[in-house]
C-alpha cells in the first residue's frame, strides 16, 4: 500500500509531537520491545516536524548513564513517560533491509558497507531462523567480489552462523555501538531519525 508523505507526517507527528517533554529519550542494556532494561532517567528530548516521512531529533540530548553500565539501545517514550514507542540501535547508522541467500548462510543487503568484525544486530520482527532479535552478531566476511553479501558470527572471528529460514516481514538490520562507562558520565544522543 502506498501512504503519502502528508499522511507519514501526520502520523509521525501525532506519536512523536515536536517540542520539549512531547517524546523523552532513556537508554537500555540489552533489545526489548517493551521499553525494559532501562539504565536509568528517561530525558526529555527535541525532534523538528516531521518531513518526507521522516522525523529527526532536533537537538542533541545528553542522558545520565551511571558507572558500570554499557549502552546498547536507545528507547523512546511519549509525555507521560509511560507508553514506550519503540527502541533503535545506539549510533546506528540506520535499518536496512536484507534477503537471506539459505544456501550460503549469506546476508544480502546493498550497500550496507559494512566490513569483518562490525557488531549489526537484527530486530523489528522475527528475524531469520539461527538469529534472535537484537541480539549483537559480527560480520563475519564480506564476500569478495559481490560486497553486498556478508555472513554473521556470533563473536569476532567465529564461525559463521547456520541460517535455516527467511526472516519475517518487518525485521531489519542495523549496525551498533554498545558503550561502557567505567565511570557515570552523560550518554549523548546527537542525531536520531524515526521514519516510516
Amino acid at each position: 500500500m502506498f501512504i503519502p508523505d502528508v499522511t507519514k507526517n501526520a502520523m509521525l507527528d501525532n506519536q512523536y509531537p515536536s517540542g520539549a517533554g512531547n517524546v523523552y529519550l532513556s537508554t537500555h542494556s540489552d533489545y526489548s520491545a517493551t521499553g525494559a532494561n532501562l539504565l536509568g532517567a528517561k530525558t526529555s528530548a527535541n525532534f523538528s516536524a516531521a518531513a518526507a516521512g521522516q522525523k529527526a531529533l532536533s537537538a542533541a540530548c545528553d542522558i545520565a548513564v551511571g558507572a558500570g553500565l554499557t549502552v546498547k539501545w536507545i528507547g523512546l517514550w511519549d509525555s507521560t513517560q509511560a507508553t514506550f514507542r519503540g527502541t533503535v540501535p545506539n549510533a546506528g547508522t540506520g535499518d536496512k533491509t536484507f534477503q537471506v541467500d539459505l544456501t550460503n548462510n549469506r546476508i544480502y543487503c546493498e550497500n550496507h558497507g559494512w566490513s569483518a568484525n562490525q557488531k549489526i544486530v537484527f530486530y523489528g520482527g522475527t528475524p531469520p531462523t539461527g538469529l534472535t532479535a537484537g541480539v549483537t552478531y559480527f560480520v563475519k566476511t564480506v564476500t569478495a567480489g559481490d560486497p553486498d553479501y556478508f555472513d554473521v558470527s556470533a563473536t569476532a572471528g567465529g564461525a559463521a552462523i547456520d541460517i535455516t529460514a527467511q526472516a519475517a516481514a518487518g525485521c531489519v538490520v542495523s549496525d551498533i555501538v554498545e558503550e561502557t562507562y567505567s565511570s557515570a558520565g552523560t550518554h549523548r544522543v546527537s542525531t536520531l531519525t524515526i521514519d516510516l
